[in-house]
C-alpha cells in the first residue's frame, strides 16, 4: 500500500488556555507492508514514511506494529536541520515555553512501545539554544528571572559529532486513554527533555 501527499495533524489543549497547540506533518509519502485481509496475531505491519514536520523540517519514520491484541511497536526516525523555534506555537500553548533562538542540527530516535511503557533513546544535535518561560496567567508575558534560571541550567548546545554528547533516554508510562500518536509524542518528549538537562 502506497500513499502520497498526506497530512497528519495533532492538537493538544491545556486546561485554562484558550489556544490549542498543534503539530503537523505535511507532504507525507508513505509505504505500508503486511496489509492482509485475514491477518494472524503474529503478523505485523511495517510502514516507512517521509514528510515535512511543521511544513519545514524533513522527517522520516519507520514503524513496525504488531497485530496482536497487546500493543507492540518498534519505531525509529530522523529529523533534519531547522530553526529551533519551529515548535513555538505548540510549546507556547501546551508548555508555556517559547524558543527564543537556536538551531536543531538533526535528530534520530529509536524506541519500543508496549501497552504500559515506551522506552528507547533519542539523540538531538543543537546549538545556541535560548528559551523563555511564559506566564500561565498573562498570555505571551515572559517570566524574566525564571527564564534566566532556565537558560543557566539547560544545555545550550549538544554536538552529536563529539564522542561525549548527551543522549536522551526515553521512558514514558502509557495512559490508557492516550491515542497512539499522543503516546508517541509524549514518549519522544521525555527523550528531548533529557538531552537538555
Amino acid at each position: 500500500l502506497e500513499a502520497q501527499k498526506l497530512s497528519l495533524y495533532y492538537s493538544e489543549k491545556v486546561k485554562g488556555v484558550q489556544q490549542e497547540g498543534e503539530l503537523f506533518v505535511q507532504d507525507i509519502d508513505a509505504q505500508v507492508l503486511g496489509v492482509k485481509t485475514r491477518p494472524h496475531y503474529k503478523d505485523s505491519l511495517k510502514m516507512t514514511a517521509v514528510g515535512k514536520l511543521m511544513g519545514v523540517g524533513k522527517a522520516s519514520i519507520k514503524l513496525q506494529l504488531s497485530l496482536s491484541p497487546a500493543l507492540g511497536a518498534k519505531v525509529q526516525g530522523t529529523l533534519g536541520e531547522l530553526k529551533a523555534n519551529f515548535m513555538n506555537e505548540f510549546l507556547e500553548a501546551t508548555r508555556h515555553i517559547q524558543i527564543r533562538k537556536g538551531t536543531v542540527q538533526g535528530a534520530n530516535f529509536q524506541l519500543v512501545m508496549h501497552d504500559s511503557l515506551a522506552s528507547g533513546k533519542l539523540e538531538a544535535g543543537y546549538k545556541h539554544l535560548r528559551l523563555d518561560i511564559l506566564s500561565k496567567k498573562k498570555e505571551n508575558k515572559k517570566r524574566g528571572f525564571v527564564s534566566f534560571l532556565a537558560n543557566v541550567f539547560i544545555k545550550n548546545r549538544n554536538n552529536t559529532n563529539k564522542k561525549r554528547h548527551k543522549i536522551g533516554e526515553i521512558s514514558y508510562l502509557h495512559l490508557p486513554e492516550e491515542t497512539f500518536v499522543r503516546y508517541l509524542i509524549k514518549a519522544l518528549a521525555t527523550g528531548i527533555l533529557k538531552t537538555l538537562m
